[in-house]
């Protein structure tokens, strides 16, 4: 999977540092006595500051039986606590280790789950190998298929109604299918590898990727329900990778975020209304999936190669290298929410919790924020 690179831009964040999990927490010193939410396998739980700052305390989970605790670091050969959603939960070298957050794995045996989106009930995602659209309860549960023989899909988006994805691949499609399930709606064909998607109240936005014999890279545009395609943005093919707002992007009511940049290695935003992109975080090795909350952009790093350390330009190699990263909006530190992910791509979040999918073991992952 390549970055996609865009607009110009200045400088606003320090890079942000990463790499492997450690038994210390990847948030730092905590303030004593304070306390935070943490995961337990039929909820929430709580955990506390010590009270010299220098950690948090294990999670505490209530039970049928009193409370118990999960382990936040090592091998997991902590207290022992019930199944996660599919049987999975990890709190060692793969969690936000040291914190007590643990990662739940939603669904496995998964053919390339690639873009990823939450709603109030269900986690939604593409299957790129597969040619499917799938979806499990957030608390895990039984996966839906939603829509199969699709070509590639990546990116997914959601309204209230519909489930909206790209079909990648020169001649690629846009498509829509009911939440629930239902008939499968083409909105536009004849695309040029579409990659990213977003949905407003109003409108389907999605890019297509230039390079490769692609054409030009562009931003494109038509109505929820069908209608003319409009072109918003083209950039020349001047890049083997580019697509101005790049290839995974995420909107709020004021800006737009991507990941990529002029390098390959920054996350990016822009305002809406157009003007000069600036810099969140730099240095990353492989930035790829995007998505955005009220206070925090949130991203994932497939990880840097064997051949090429740095990341960029050669695509990841099958490797437990990979990261979920954070960072303010108005830019600052980068913190490190999760590592030893393989190959992480699809990045979503709801108010509690960040999502994403991990296309070389076929895992859709959870994570509290």
């Amino acid at each position: 999977m390549k970055p996609f690179v865009g607009l110009v831009f200045t400088t606003l964040g320090a890079a942000g540092a990463f790499g492997a999990c450690s038994s210390s927490s990847s948030n730092g010193a905590c303030a004593p006595g304070s306390t935070q939410k943490c995961v337990c396998p039929s909820g929430s739980g709580a955990q506390t500051c010590a009270a010299d700052g220098s950690g948090w305390s294990s999670c505490q989970c209530a039970s049928s039986s009193g409370s118990h605790s999960t382990s936040g670091s090592g091998s997991g050969s902590g207290p022992a606590v019930d199944a996660g959603p599919d049987g999975s939960i990890s709190c060692g070298s793969g969690s936000d280790a040291g914190s007590g957050r643990c990662i739940y794995t939603l669904a496995s045996g998964q053919s390339s789950p690639f873009g990823i989106a939450v709603d109030s009930t269900d986690v939604y995602w593409t299957n790129a190998n597969g040619g499917s659209v799938a979806k499990v309860p957030l608390g895990g549960g039984s996966v839906t298929t939603l829509a199969s023989a699709q070509t590639s899909p990546y990116s997914i988006a959601l309204d209230s109604t519909s489930a909206y994805w790209v079909n990648g691949f020169t001649g690629g499609a846009v498509l829509k299918v009911p939440l629930g399930g239902g008939t499968v709606a083409t909105l536009a064909s004849g695309q040029s590898n579409p990659k990213g998607i977003t949905v407003d109240s109003t409108s389907v936005t999605w890019t297509n990727t230039s390079g490769e014999g692609d054409g030009n890279g562009t931003v494109m545009k038509m109505p929820l329900d069908g209608g003319t395609v409009t072109t918003l943005a083209s950039v020349p093919p001047n890049d083997p990778y580019g697509v101005v707002l790049g290839g995974q992007i995420a909107v709020d009511a004021a800006s737009a975020y991507w990941t990529g940049g002029t390098d390959g290695r920054s996350v990016m935003k822009v305002p809406l209304g157009g003007g000069t992109a600036t810099t969140l975080a730099s240095g990353q090795s492989y930035p790829f999936g995007i998505a955005v909350d009220a206070t925090t952009v949130y991203w994932t790093d497939q990880g840097p190669t064997a051949a090429f350390p740095g990341g960029f330009p050669s695509p990841p190699q099958p490797t437990n290298a990979g990261v979920v990263m954070k960072v303010p909006l108005g830019g600052g530190a980068a913190t490190t929410l999760a590592c030893g992910q393989s190959d992480p791509s699809g990045i979503a979040v709801d108010a509690t919790s960040v999502y994403w999918t991990n296309p070389i073991s076929g895992t859709v992952m959870k994570l509290p924020k």
